[in-house]
């Protein structure tokens, strides 16, 4: 039920609720919360405890009970039991210093509402330290370029500044230049059982974001981290374009918020601030902005002890191969775990599946030893099995600890199919790998930010031709080659739309000015100028293109460098995709090893790689005995087999660091 009260806390009076009493906030106030427009205190900010005293809050007191923009949140607190306290501008910010009555081990909740100063590397290690041992923190940014107080730092690179320090501990960080408003968002994930998202003051089903910072996940420091809130456009299971998040650290707890104007009232003790505390306003998400808040803190103030597995993603997709051409290429997710009172982790792929943690020998089964308390991260590679037949398969990966810490599951899909995906950017890496950014004759260049590429003319030296070009793609091999992407756009340019060309060349040279190649345009649906909606291209016939090096470039184009005279505009999701014809090789953005034909009829066998890297080739028999070593430095090589019998061996390719093992049938 939305914004739902139980029966149990209808009928308690505001003394039963003494149980929260034990658990005690602390507000800061040291790192000029209180600048330029900002009033991020609870009451003046000027004392540990606020004004008035907090025991004279019963259910019915108003949050103008105190001042400061923060006191609807102190107030709601003070109603559910909670000792609120702020940390002055004189204050101190230690752990583990027993001469500072203020000092972070005696709360377990630290808020921390839009930093305008740096963190001292001695207030990190506390802030690490407090965290580490149990407590929660509350880290609160604000948009790109917030500088309250003129020092050269906003909210934004305070965070950062702290989490480089520690190779983001907490499996997060704040975009770089990032600035959205999204009122109400409402992109949220499906996890009934977050105490966040689905909690004691209720459920949260968007939040209000007015000028707010976007979050990137990391799982390669810190595989804990969920996305709760994600802005629009964005995948609600992907990494980028996040708003709001939770994590653990140790023994603690962390929730991650882009925007101050959530937690805001419009009460302050001066300056201007929003009603965010009763935001989004309307039929949707009402006044989530609090629910969440509250949710938030609830949570961190219960700090994580128990025995816990965690898994980067909860689901791999899209493994795929043509008939013959398996193994799948792998994909991969990180495993860690925390309080742990177990050994060794269990990891079982089921049927179709298979599992190794080199990425080079792979089983169904494997065991990871570990010291309790902790298991680091730990990367697990996962394939689609070969040998199987056209159609689609559905499977997991189990990871069991044989302590008392419950079970992770990744949920798989895959297929075999004759229509592969030759590319397929989603641009979630920056910058993306193998593409090329050429500009030729401004200072503007494509950029990759919050899981897009974008451009835009405006302010450049002079207009714009810019290009953005993908890596080569081999369509030799293919029929009904599909071209796919999406793009929006902003503003408006006097030239005829659109602004952004799309093109393909088969004689570029992969790198350089485009200008030197030929390029043909293709069409494709597009969005109206200014209309700030995502369209999607439609599908753009490659057919009959068959070439083994194929480039698609988008063009942006400009008449001007000012308001009428440049456009901005963004791209996601390039995707392109081909039926397979069987005994070719196919290759895609990542230059993937191709064997072909196998089963081997003759005496043949074509490697194809697509690269010119160094290469060591060696094909061993079923019992391990080395039959031929080969070296080449070509995308292709044909290998003679006159000499093998009939049977099953095995072909270990030895590129660039990556060790890549195929089975072959010999006739």
């Amino acid at each position: 039920m939305k914004r739902g009260i139980s029966l149990l806390i209808l009928i308690l009076n505001f003394g039963i609720i003494s149980a929260y009493s034990q658990k005690r906030i602390l507000f800061d106030n040291t790192k000029s919360e209180q600048a330029g427009n900002a009033d991020w205190v609870i009451d003046d900010g000027t004392s540990q405890y606020p004004t008035p005293s907090q025991s004279g809050i019963t259910s019915s007191t108003p949050e103008t009970y105190w001042s400061g923009a923060l006191s609807s949140w102190g107030v709601a607190l003070a109603k559910r039991g909670y000792t609120v306290e702020t940390l002055p501008p004189n204050g101190n910010i230690t752990y583990g210093d027993n001469s500072n009555p203020q000092d972070l081990s005696n709360y377990d909740v630290f808020i921390v509402d839009e930093p305008n100063n740096p963190f001292s590397a001695s207030e990190k290690q506390a802030l690490l330290n407090f965290v580490d041992n149990g407590g929660g923190l509350f880290i609160i940014s604000d948009h790109a370029g917030a500088d309250r107080d003129g020092d050269g730092y906003d909210a934004l690179q305070v965070w950062n500044d702290f989490f480089s320090d520690y190779n983001n501990p907490f499996g997060f960080y704040f975009d770089s230049g990032s600035d959205i408003s999204n009122d109400p968002a409402t992109n949220i994930p499906n996890l009934p059982t977050n105490p966040i998202l689905h909690g004691i003051s209720g459920d949260v089903e968007g939040l209000a974001f007015h000028d707010g910072a976007t979050i990137t996940l990391d799982h390669t420091h810190n595989t804990s981290s969920i996305g709760l809130v994600f802005d629009d456009g964005y995948s609600n299971t992907g990494t980028t374009g996040v708003m709001a998040v939770c994590a653990t650290y140790g023994n603690g707890r962390i929730v991650g918020l882009g925007d101050s104007s959530v937690p805001e009232d419009d009460t302050p003790n001066g300056g201007t601030t929003h009603p965010g505390w009763v935001q989004p306003s309307g039929s949707v998400a009402t006044a989530d902005d609090s629910t969440f808040c509250m949710n938030a803190t609830i949570w961190l103030a219960n700090s994580n002890n128990e025995p816990s597995l965690f898994v980067s993603t909860s689901t791999l997709s899209n493994f795929s191969y043509a008939p013959g051409y398996g193994p799948s290429s792998s994909k991969n997710f990180t495993l860690s775990g925390s309080n742990l009172d177990g050994s060794e982790v269990n990891i079982s792929a089921s049927s179709y599946y298979e599992i190794s943690l080199d990425n080079s020998n792979f089983t169904s089964s494997l065991n990871i030893s570990y010291n309790p308390p902790t298991l680091s991260n730990t990367i697990i590679y996962v394939r689609l099995k070969s040998g199987l037949s056209l159609g689609n398969y559905s499977g997991s990966v189990t990871c069991s600890d044989n302590g008392s810490a419950t079970d992770k599951i990744v949920n798989l899909t895959g297929e075999v199919s004759n229509e592969l995906t030759i590319l397929n950017e989603d641009f979630s890496a920056c910058p993306p790998e193998n593409w090329t950014i050429y500009s030729v004759n401004s200072n503007k260049n494509w950029e990759c930010n919050n899981g897009v590429m974008e451009i835009n003319g405006y302010n450049g030296d002079v207009a714009s031709n810019d290009w953005l070009i993908s890596p080569a793609l081999d369509l030799s091999n293919t029929s009904s080659a599909i071209l796919s992407f999406d793009t929006w756009t902003q503003y408006s340019d006097n030239l005829s739309d659109p602004e952004l060309k799309v093109y393909y060349s088969v004689n570029y040279s992969g790198s350089g000015n485009p200008l030197n190649a030929t390029w043909n345009e293709l069409n494709y649906n597009y969005p109206a100028d200014n209309s700030q909606s995502w369209t999607n291209s439609g599908n753009i016939d490659l057919s009959g293109i068959n070439s083994n090096n194929l480039y698609i470039a988008f063009q942006y184009i400009s008449s001007g460098t000012s308001a009428g005279s440049s456009s901005y505009w963004k791209l996601d999701n390039v995707q392109v995709s081909a039926n397979f014809s069987a005994n070719k090789p196919i290759k895609n953005s990542k230059n993937q090893l191709s064997i072909y034909p196998n089963p081997v009829i003759g005496n043949q066998l074509t490697i194809f790689t697509g690269n010119s890297l160094k290469k060591t080739i060696t094909i061993s028999n079923i019992d391990g005995e080395t039959i031929k070593t080969e070296y080449f430095s070509d995308k292709q090589k044909i290998i003679d087999l006159k000499n093998l019998k009939s049977g099953i061996y095995f072909i270990k390719v030895i590129m660039n660091k990556t060790v890549k093992v195929r089975k072959i049938i010999v006739l």
